[in-house]
């Protein structure tokens, strides 16, 4: 939920010259300043959330799923965490504490079985850069770049490649996914 604190700037509003104008006009004259009042309110708060936003991402301190885990976090969802490297990115990535209690795992690709011949997904291995959302994790069609999986690789311990998850959780995995994970 988006948040804004109420800023009231005062809107200059048009004075026509005659009885007959302000009459005549009043309604629209009502709407235009409602419009560009709407228009500022709207500038504040957006404006507002991005800082909210940038201030938040300043905060983020985990470089893993597992740094979540360390602080007793143990809800699955979506979290932020930042790479120290050189180029300091910050990144939204899916975090699951429930499957395995003590594990933190960190989403690497999730595609519903109906997209499963795509070539991200078919045909080229995790090793291969093949990204599809990558900065967007979803369960039916996300795949991180190379890049993401390397750099998540030197912060992380354990990756989930998934295959329909939200309907057969853990416990059950295509052939399909089972060939995918050869030789990675």
């Amino acid at each position: 939920m988006s948040s804004c604190s109420l800023q009231v700037t005062t809107v200059q509003s048009t004075t026509w010259q005659t009885s007959y104008f302000r009459h005549k006009f009043r309604f629209f004259s009502c709407i235009m300043n409602f419009k560009a009042l709407l228009i500022v309110l709207t500038v504040v708060c957006q404006t507002n959330e991005a800082a909210r936003i940038v201030r938040r991402l300043r905060n983020v301190t985990a470089q893993s799923c597992l740094d979540y885990l360390k602080r007793g976090v143990k809800t699955n969802g979506y979290y932020s965490i930042k790479n120290y490297g050189t180029d300091g990115w910050v990144r939204t990535v899916y975090c699951d504490f429930e499957s395995e209690p003590g594990f933190a795992w960190t989403l690497v690709e999730s595609f519903a079985l109906k997209n499963k011949f795509l070539p991200a997904f078919h045909i080229h291995p995790l090793k291969v850069n093949a990204p599809v959302n990558p900065n967007s994790p979803n369960w039916n069609l996300f795949r991180m770049s190379f890049l993401q999986m390397s750099q998540l690789r030197a912060q992380s311990t354990h990756w989930r490649v998934t295959c329909s998850f939200q309907t057969n959780s853990v416990g059950y995995l295509p052939r399909l996914c089972q060939d995918k994970l050869q030789g990675v």
